[in-house]
């Protein structure tokens, strides 16, 4: 028989030449039964694999990029102090780690949103922080700046409560202790 023909289905791929291939020594030889074909480096070819999409109705590109950023967390114009607008983002999270208070909507996704123009201010303690935000006429009418980013109200009243303790309603303590000295605050 001339020419080329298949290896017998029952022997075995032979390589041939020295150890390591490619490392050290020349490039191996594949032998089948009836001829043996060198390997030469020049002549090879190697298939490389780009990440593309699948066949048939797929939708997602199946490659090893990494997904993108999905920015989780306080956004800018959510830090206390911050003058916001309607319907501005506040917080974007997973589950509830931030809460929404007053004039705060909470989105279907957790992330948190603004439904009035005003400063945003926070309060409670970590993982339990409640977002809320102080309409600007509040602002301009009953509150003070305590510092850069902290309102406070210019006077007592008593639906603030009488528990300061922490925080910014340490504040409120001497605006109690005076109120409850007034006449307002003997006659309640």
């Amino acid at each position: 028989m001339f020419g080329w023909a298949p290896a017998n289905l029952g022997a075995p791929a032979k390589t041939s030449g020295t150890s390591g291939a490619l490392v050290g020594g020349s490039a191996p030889r594949i032998c089948s039964a009836t001829r043996a074909v060198e390997g030469s480096l020049a002549g090879r070819s190697a298939l490389v694999m780009h990440e593309h999409k699948k066949a048939a109705s797929s939708t997602k590109i199946h490659g090893s990029a990494p997904p993108n950023p999905k920015f989780w967390g306080v956004a800018k114009s959510g830090l206390q102090g911050s003058a916001v607008k309607n319907g501005q983002l506040l917080v974007k999270q997973k589950g509830m780690n931030w809460y929404n208070g007053a004039n705060v909507t909470r989105c279907s996704d957790y992330s948190l949103r603004a439904l009035q123009d005003g400063i945003v201010q926070w309060r409670g303690s970590y993982k339990h922080k409640e977002v809320y935000v102080v309409p600007w006429g509040y602002v301009r009418t009953k509150c003070v700046w305590k510092n850069c980013n902290t309102l406070a109200p210019k006077a007592y009243e008593p639906w603030m409560g009488d528990k300061f303790n922490y925080g910014k309603r340490h504040m409120l303590f001497g605006m109690y202790q005076e109120w409850t000295q007034s006449d307002a605050g003997q006659e309640h």
